[in-house]
């Protein structure tokens, strides 16, 4: 199911880019936007900040409405958090362990906050909402459980696919009319396919890498200028 849900996310990407693209080179249309960036995604239930680098590449014509697509690395990250032990409920264990690497594409749409037709502004709010698809990592690379030789009652998924929305506001901030800076910040609804059905049956729950969580992100965007379509 995994790698069927990878396949079709791939194809879509491929035939987005194909019909956008087959007109003129994949740098020099006006209105193409390209970001390089960076992103924190701050985890529940002990997760700590997860750090992201991304890039990113869409369109803005000046217009009220654009959209954009983020490719993005998740780096491995710590991870702590409490549970109990399976055949001892009274007794409190600690889990510690570290996140695999992940790669997470997501597709935004979003919308000016104000009228940027005609004008100059260098500050340009936004809404945006998005979703999003995890297509590698989002689990542990092993971890330990203290005091030692315990059974958590809560264990942490080996392998999950994740697909999800999110909702949030952003500004950018044009430099120039080809350089500027791109914020944004809000909420990912994170769901994980087949999470609970096996450990639900012998009695274990399951911690999520990857659940639902803030986020904020944060890079450099630079916006093809001409006379391209």
């Amino acid at each position: 199911m995994r790698k069927f849900y990878f396949v079709i996310a791939i194809l879509l990407a491929g035939i987005h880019v194909q019909a956008q693209y087959k007109k003129a080179t994949f740098l020099n249309k006006s209105g193409r936007t390209y970001d390089v960036g960076f992103a924190g995604h701050f985890i529940p239930d002990g997760g700590g900040v997860v750090p992201g680098i991304l890039f990113s590449y869409g369109r803005d014509r000046g217009r009220r409405i654009f959209h954009w697509f983020d490719v993005e690395l998740l780096l491995p990250t710590n991870y702590t958090y409490k549970t109990v032990d399976k055949d001892f409920p009274q007794q409190s264990l600690t889990v510690n362990g570290k996140s695999n690497l992940g790669l997470v594409w997501r597709y935004n749409f979003a919308g000016y906050l104000t009228n940027i037709e005609n004008t100059d502004a260098k500050f340009k709010p936004f809404a945006v909402v998005g979703l999003n698809f995890l297509l590698a990592g989002g689990a542990s690379n092993g971890y330990s459980v203290s005091p030692e030789s315990s059974y958590p009652e809560k264990v942490v998924l080996s392998s999950v696919f994740s697909y999800g929305a999110n909702i949030g506001l952003g500004s950018t901030f044009n430099m120039t009319e080809k350089i500027g800076l791109k914020l944004t910040a809000g909420y990912n609804y994170q769901n994980q396919v087949a999470l609970d059905e096996y450990y639900a049956s012998d009695g274990y729950k399951a911690y999520v890498v990857y659940p639902s969580h803030p986020y904020v992100t944060f890079g450099v965007r630079f916006t093809m200028v001409g006379d391209g379509d």
